[in-house]
């Protein structure tokens, strides 16, 4: 929002505060920095496991399975909310995830079996 550039008396007039561009940009994914992060989800539970993009006000867009055991790599932008769900459809919201600024963060989903101390 580019205030300075209005009379700050009218510009709630001339429509500088309006959702509509935001809401456009938000739409095209595109990054504000040059770096994108990695976000690792290794999925330690028994079924799979199926990651969405949760952008604010937009429908979910889905990223990709985790399988029992492996592990799901996905990009995404510092900021960006990811869901996990027990099902592709209908599914039960398992967690959400934040991705922060680190290049490579690691998201475990349930405990791991025989790791050892």
């Amino acid at each position: 929002m580019w205030l300075h550039q209005y009379d700050f008396r009218t510009f709630w007039d001339k429509g500088c505060v309006s959702h509509e561009l935001a809401d456009v940009w938000s739409r095209t994914r595109k990054v504000a920095a040059d770096a994108i992060q990695t976000v690792v989800f290794q999925n330690n539970l028994q079924k799979p496991v199926h990651v969405y993009y949760a952008p604010w006000r937009l429908p979910e867009e889905y990223s990709g399975e985790a399988p029992p055991g492996g592990s799901l790599k996905v990009d995404a932008a510092d900021g960006e909310v990811l869901h996990v769900y027990s099902k592709r459809s209908g599914g039960k919201l398992v967690a959400k995830r934040m991705v922060t600024g680190s290049s490579v963060q690691r998201v475990n989903l349930g405990k791991r079996r025989g790791a050892e101390l």
